[in-house]
């Protein structure tokens, strides 16, 4: 519970304008989440487990229904970044617009704000910017993949479509 409180504090701690939806995997812990975590964060609440694939999917479907916005930022519970770090994410988003797909390098638990752009065949779940048209062309997370490789998979479809 601790880490998913910090990585809410860190994002909304960004220096660009955030809207920040949790999907809580584990409602049974849903009142202790409300009491810790920053007011105006959105807590949307699974059945089960569903894991980070189908916790993302939650999280992308209601991006992709309920706002217009070119990007999104899936990230797990435990991602904390500099301040800074998710406006380089965006401004290097617009700066290379054939990307669908962008992340920061990871070092430790943090995101740090590198602004050297590597192309790679994947990124870490941790933290992934979405961009809308790539998103609406390969989908989602496959949930058949649970929590491992997924962040591979996503990537693999988004390079080769």
């Amino acid at each position: 519970m601790g880490w998913c409180v910090d990585a809410a504090e860190s994002i909304l701690g960004s220096d660009i304008p955030v809207i920040l939806t949790i999907i809580n995997n584990s409602p049974e812990d849903r009142k202790e989440l409300i009491d810790r975590i920053p007011a105006g964060v959105e807590v949307v609440d699974t059945d089960m487990n569903l894991g980070y694939t189908g916790g993302g999917n939650i999280a992308i479907r209601s991006w992709l229904e309920g706002s217009d916005s070119e990007f999104a930022v899936i990230g797990s519970h435990d991602l904390t970044v500099e301040s800074d770090a998710l406006g380089i994410l965006l401004r290097m988003a617009h700066a290379f617009p054939e990307f669908g797909i962008l992340g920061p390098k990871i070092e430790g638990r943090d995101a740090p704000n590198s602004q050297t752009l590597v192309d790679a065949s994947w990124l870490s779940g941790t933290c992934l910017l979405l961009r809308r048209e790539c998103i609406t062309s390969i989908g989602g997370f496959d949930e058949a993949l649970g929590s491992y490789c997924e962040d591979v998979d996503i990537c693999w479809r988004a390079v080769r479509q």
